[in-house]
């Protein structure tokens, strides 16, 4: 592994402070790391993907100021425009499709419903759904559960991290109360089997990162062929894997499915599903979704 030592989840998630205060506030170059992220991910051969942040995080007008940055003038909303145009121009040059997700944050209830008015305001440009993140509370705040309510109301779509490093009452919460089609992570759901299998049978998808686990300490190196990924693909769940912040951990794709293949033992039909399993879960028109599919069959000489 490279990259962090192992950790647990606050202790990564305490690592931001240390770039976060050089980006918030800064429109261009939010705009040019959005526009950066395309170019990486053209080149990691992806096709499609959806990014996620906080507008609010980024911002340092009209949001209480988290990273100790100086007021100025970038407000929520024009973090999301900036980051729309860095996608935009990103896609045109490098021939990749992307999306955007915004995150609600388990600390800031205050900040949910204005996520949701953002979601519903780009919901037709290129802002399709929504997440919760940040340290894992359980239960949920009821304006983070209220806000989420409404998301599925509108048609917003909704994807959650739960069920990482709390335990599976995060997961039920989430798929109870605050009608995920998603999760992040979800791992610990396997501490519930009634629950687990009632999550397999709506066929909510998991988000799975390998390289992220092992550095929030969800699990050791030596007990990869135990990850909950080698349970989610022998019961055929709904999962796929993903590059969980790769600015910080320095992982690519590439790096996840040789560790799937390598450490949890997945086959190749099982990551090669897994694979189209996050095109069937994507957050985009049904339309879109089938060109995506038809798209990767053609890559994947499949039928």
């Amino acid at each position: 592994m490279k990259g962090l030592e192992p950790a647990n989840l606050p202790q990564i998630l305490d690592r931001f402070k240390t770039f976060m205060p050089t980006v918030v506030g800064d429109g261009e170059g939010i705009e040019r790391i959005a526009y950066e992220l395309c170019q990486f991910q053209a080149e990691n051969k992806v096709v499609y993907f959806e990014t996620r942040y906080s507008p609010q995080l980024l911002a340092n007008c009209n949001v209480a100021l988290e990273w100790g940055q100086k007021p100025g003038n970038l407000t929520p909303h024009d973090v999301v425009l900036s980051v729309n145009e860095g996608l935009r121009k990103g896609c045109e040059d490098f021939g990749v499709k992307a999306n955007s997700i915004l995150c609600c944050f388990q600390h800031r209830p205050e900040w949910s419903a204005e996520v949701l008015s953002l979601c519903r305001e780009f919901q037709d440009r290129g802002v399709v759904g929504m997440d919760i993140a940040g340290y894992e509370t359980v239960p949920f705040d009821p304006l983070h559960i209220q806000a989420f309510q409404e998301a599925a109301r509108c048609g917003i779509h909704r994807t959650a991290h739960a069920g990482e490093s709390s335990s599976a009452e995060a997961v039920r919460e989430a798929v109870d109360k605050m009608n995920v089609e998603r999760l992040g992570h979800g791992y610990l759901v396997l501490q519930d089997e009634e629950l687990y299998q009632r999550v397999k049978k709506m066929n909510i998808h998991f988000e799975a990162s390998l390289i992220s686990s092992y550095y929030t300490g969800v699990c050791k190196l030596e007990n990869f062929d135990n990850h909950p990924v080698k349970r989610f693909a022998e019961d055929d769940v709904n999962f796929s894997l993903s590059t969980d912040d790769p600015g910080v951990f320095l992982c690519t794709f590439d790096d996840e499915f040789d560790l799937a293949f390598d450490k949890v033992g997945l086959n190749e039909a099982q990551i090669t599903k897994s694979i189209f399993n996050a095109a069937r879960s994507a957050f985009l028109p049904e339309a879109e979704k089938r060109d995506l599919i038809e798209q990767l069959m053609k890559e994947y000489n499949a039928s």
